[in-house]
């Protein structure tokens, strides 16, 4: 069967192992999550702008940052569903600190980035609230967790395209970056529990 672009890389491996022992598969995804993860992952991967009927009056600017918040929202939310295989329930990265320096200096480096993180900061709960104010103050912050704020922050209808301090163009970029960041991870974790499963270890971390 050909592997379709719209599951992770491996999904006809995952497949053959569910068939062949529904036990080891678990590792990856529980049954019950398996359609979940799949429908959100294909969603995420699949998706690309957003689009109105005729009448409906729009700055693009505005439609496009719309459009890259409800692109992180779907990736985070696919994120999380294999991020319930984690012993200790933390969204870790699964990439090197190379690309997660990479990802936190582009984002530092875009004008009014600093505001939209604020924003998202001050509208968070305690514990994520002081993630993403070490991520202004220069901290080595996992940029999952600045996802994690859009995804929360966006879902409960506070984030605006253009929030207090920022513009739409610079929450298009910081989340159109922070989208892909998050397919990235989820292919490579995929990867990862699909070994360990394959072989009978514990998922390793291979950045």
């Amino acid at each position: 069967m050909p592997q379709r672009n719209e599951y992770p890389p491996r999904w006809n491996e995952f497949c053959d192992l569910c068939k062949a022992s529904p036990k080891q598969s678990a590792h990856v995804l529980n049954d019950g999550d398996v359609t979940r993860f799949a429908n959100r992952y294909r969603i995420a991967r699949a998706f690309s702008s957003i689009t109105f009927q005729d009448d409906f009056s729009m700055k693009a600017e505005n439609v496009d940052a719309y459009g890259a918040m409800m692109r992180t929202f779907l990736a985070f939310s696919a994120w999380e569903v294999l991020s319930m295989k984690e012993d200790d329930g933390k969204y870790g990265s699964c990439v090197g600190e190379d690309m997660q320096s990479q990802i936190r200096k582009q984002i530092r480096k875009r004008y009014k980035s600093h505001a939209f993180i604020e924003f998202l900061a001050q509208r968070a709960d305690k514990r994520a609230e002081l993630i993403l104010r070490g991520f202004m103050n220069g901290e080595s912050t996992d940029p999952l967790s600045l996802a994690g704020g859009v995804r929360n922050i966006f879902a409960h209808g506070f984030l605006p395209a253009n929030a207090k301090g920022t513009t739409p163009q610079a929450t298009r970029d910081i989340c159109g970056w922070l989208a892909d960041y998050v397919m990235v991870n989820i292919d490579r974790r995929f990867n990862e529990l699909l070994d360990a499963a394959q072989n009978g270890t514990s998922p390793s971390r291979n950045a």
